[in-house]
């Protein structure tokens, strides 16, 4: 057997620059000069059929961020959008709003012109098909609203400082949880159009007209005090002697929180009656909720 010599010689290879080295790499062998267009159709085909559903993706993919937007989040967005250009018609309806964001007070710097004079706006706030429970107090500083739609949402009470929105004309109520609605309510002057059904109303009392809720037969020192300073002209002219969580009391009475019958103002109400009559242009009677400051102003009292 001849024996094969197996040992290792030594190589020596001669340097090459960079575009020689290529030449000694291997070649794909069915490589041709056509390929590289070929490859270039196709490519380009692949990547316009990319793009197109690149697009529709996109497309897809912003209208769910924007259905999966946080509520206060698309607030933010109309109320900027208002106040920016000027509109007097505010959607915040099918928002799955729970609450009534305190953002909503900025509405009431809206501005719009007419026969190029600046005036305020006449607000309409659409508030309906939301999960609304509680109306936050910042929606009665808006004192240039004209209608209001809070339809379709789980209200179970209406504040009586509803009746500070002097200019509304139009309010909707229906499909709320509302068992009364506030006399306080028709207080309101420019109040014409008035949707209250359908809700769960009291019913009347077989026989009555009214229904007492709530009757105090002895009203209270403090109700008494405060009763007093409040119907003072001069209730605030010492305010400095006057200890400062009874002044902030004091002054954190609404306006509305009047008596039905004499219009003196009060802290709590000595009665709450219940009173079933048609308001406005309403057919059906409907739980209308009164307050008083005795029980001689609710027995005098005929709505």
């Amino acid at each position: 057997m001849n024996n094969v010599d197996l040992s290792c010689h030594e190589v020596t290879w001669e340097d090459t620059d960079s575009s020689e080295d290529e030449d000694y790499l291997p070649q794909h062998p069915f490589q041709e000069v056509r390929l590289p267009s070929i490859k270039y159709y196709i490519n380009t085909d692949r990547k316009r059929g990319r793009m197109n559903s690149m697009d529709i993706e996109t497309r897809d993919l912003f209208k769910r961020r924007v259905n999966e937007e946080e509520p206060r989040d698309k607030v933010r967005k109309v109320l900027d959008a208002t106040i920016d250009n000027g509109i007097e018609e505010v959607d915040l309806s099918k928002m799955n709003l729970v609450d009534i964001p305190d953002d909503i007070v900025e509405l009431q710097y809206v501005t719009v012109v007419q026969n190029d004079v600046v005036k305020a706006a006449s607000l309409q706030l659409y508030l309906y098909s939301n999960q609304i429970e509680d109306l936050c107090p910042s929606l009665f500083k808006l004192r240039n609203l004209t209608v209001l739609s809070l339809r379709n949402n789980r209200l179970t009470n209406i504040p009586v400082e509803i009746a500070l929105l002097e200019n509304l004309v139009e309010l909707a109520l229906g499909n709320n949880q509302l068992q009364t609605i506030p006399g306080e309510m028709l207080r309101i002057p420019k109040l014409t159009i008035l949707s209250l059904f359908p809700n769960p109303y009291l019913a009347p009392v077989q026989g009555q007209k009214r229904h007492t809720l709530h009757r105090v037969s002895v009203t209270s020192l403090v109700e008494i005090t405060t009763r007093l300073v409040l119907s003072s002209r001069n209730a605030f002219s010492n305010e400095e002697n006057i200890p400062t969580d009874i002044v902030n009391r004091l002054t954190s009475i609404s306006p509305v929180n009047t008596c039905e019958q004499c219009k003196k103002v009060f802290l709590k109400p000595d009665v709450m009656e219940v009173h079933w009559k048609a308001p406005l242009t309403t057919r059906q009677p409907v739980p209308v909720l009164y307050r008083f400051c005795s029980m001689h102003c609710s027995d005098v009292f005929s709505p």
